[in-house]
């Protein structure tokens, strides 16, 4: 017997953070996650991976003012503090698994423990947001650790293509940023980073799973975040639609390519609508999947996505085809988007692609920090939490001609980003792995997993 959850209700607090708690007591956990806007949103040339950085250092070396045994706050002047490895074994204790979030337009902390000691995890948590040390040492090894993964990872196509659409905008920078910028971080830059995107507003509050409530809100969150100054107002740069096709282009063991199309503003309709639109292309009986991998053979994967941000959307196909007949590929492509903007749409296929978004959509939150980070995309997009239960009735109202509309405004051919992977000049004998990794998906710390 599996009780029912409750909806998701909101606890915040009068001029501290904004809390949303959704009760289900059908599994013994809790997931309670902590978000801040900005972040890499507000990082430049000078700095590009500071965010990052400053993630993978926190939980490192922590001063902490709980007396863990007793549950009670130590006087000032008594914080203990907390190594890397302290915080890794409270977290084992605790049966928990700690992860960070670095969004484009927010980032944060999410950590999934047993709900039994959700009391102990959520003051550990806020040790860890409000009170890090950045410790030379520790700083140091998490900026080499960085630099390693950045020297070493393959370039994606997604990025390639955003780059392609935005330019030189914040959002083409991949998370981890660059060699040259993460090279120049130091302590004390971390620091001030931290003071000026933590320290100048309240967080977020998302906890979702077997608890009471808003008794966490009130007992712990109310108590722990004081601010003297908070930033109100954001300035940021508003990507421009490109005039032509553009096209970024890297080298990798593996050839892939993405056609990407930007939307210059979000809105919740045009999420969902692309999200079906997705359904369609590469969904399950996809058209483009079937045309492009089945049927043809020209591909080894094809995927879609649609990429909601707060100052601009995209929307992303993307492929690892064959060393041979990549342009065959990319026509092929070509023709599906025209027919979704020629349309009509065949009302069967959309029906279809709104049942498979539907399912996607509850598989990807079944667990209870991917519903956490769901909310948080919500709230971060000018959006209502409560949006992302009401999903399936609001796909259930959409219509052919609403997705041939949206399809006709956005994607345009004549207006495309491309990022494209150059591959050996030998061709691979077995299938690549996938080229877009998702950054809810990224992993965390090896430690923590």
């Amino acid at each position: 017997f599996s009780p029912q959850p409750e909806p998701i209700r909101n606890y915040s607090v009068l001029h501290g953070a904004r809390a949303y708690v959704r009760v289900d007591q059908s599994r013994p956990t809790i997931a309670m996650g902590l978000f801040f806007h900005g972040g890499r949103l507000f990082e430049d040339e000078s700095n590009y991976g500071i965010t990052e950085l400053m993630l993978r250092t926190m939980w490192r070396s922590v001063k902490s003012r709980w007396d863990y045994q007793t549950g009670e706050e130590v006087p000032r002047g008594q914080e203990v503090t907390l190594s890397a490895e302290q915080v890794i074994m409270k977290l084992e204790q605790l049966g928990g698994q700690l992860r960070w979030v670095n969004e484009p337009d927010f980032f944060g902390f999410i950590l999934h423990v047993l709900s039994r000691n959700q009391d102990q995890a959520l003051r550990l948590l806020v040790d860890i947001v409000e009170r890090p040390l950045f410790d030379e040492t520790e700083v140091q090894r998490a900026r080499a650790e960085l630099l390693y993964e950045l020297r070493h990872r393959s370039p994606r196509p997604v990025d390639l293509a955003w780059r392609a659409l935005v330019g030189e905008h914040v959002y083409s920078v991949p998370p981890w940023g660059r060699v040259e910028t993460v090279e120049q971080l130091t302590p004390e830059r971390l620091r001030d980073w931290h003071r000026q995107t933590i320290g100048r507003q309240y967080p977020l509050v998302i906890i979702v799973g077997d608890t009471d409530g808003s008794t966490l809100i009130s007992t712990i969150i109310a108590r722990q975040f004081h601010r003297r100054e908070i930033q109100r107002t954001f300035r940021a740069q508003i990507p421009q639609l490109p005039p032509a096709p553009r096209q970024q282009t890297a080298t990798s063991r593996t050839p892939a390519l993405a056609i990407g199309f930007l939307v210059p503003a979000h809105q919740v309709v045009e999420r969902e609508i692309f999200d079906v639109i997705e359904q369609i292309l590469v969904g399950p009986g996809g058209q483009l999947t079937e045309s492009l991998r089945d049927r043809r053979g020209l591909a080894y994967r094809v995927g879609a996505r649609f990429d909601p941000r707060a100052l601009a959307s995209a929307f992303f196909i993307w492929m690892t085809p064959r060393a041979t007949g990549q342009a065959e590929a990319l026509a092929e492509v070509r023709r599906y988007v025209q027919r979704l903007v020629t349309g009509p749409m065949d009302e069967e296929m959309v029906a279809l692609g709104i049942n498979a978004a539907i399912s996607a959509q509850r598989d990807r939150l079944q667990a209870h920090p991917a519903r956490v980070l769901a909310y948080a995309r919500r709230a971060f997009l000018g959006e209502r939490p409560v949006d992302v239960e009401h999903y399936a009735e609001r796909l259930g109202q959409l219509t052919g001609q609403k997705i041939h509309a949206v399809a006709a405004q956005y994607l345009k051919w004549e207006r495309r980003g491309v990022g494209r992977l150059q591959g050996p000049s030998r061709p691979r004998t077995t299938p690549p792995s996938p080229v877009t990794d998702s950054e809810e998906h990224r992993p965390s710390s090896a430690a923590f997993r």
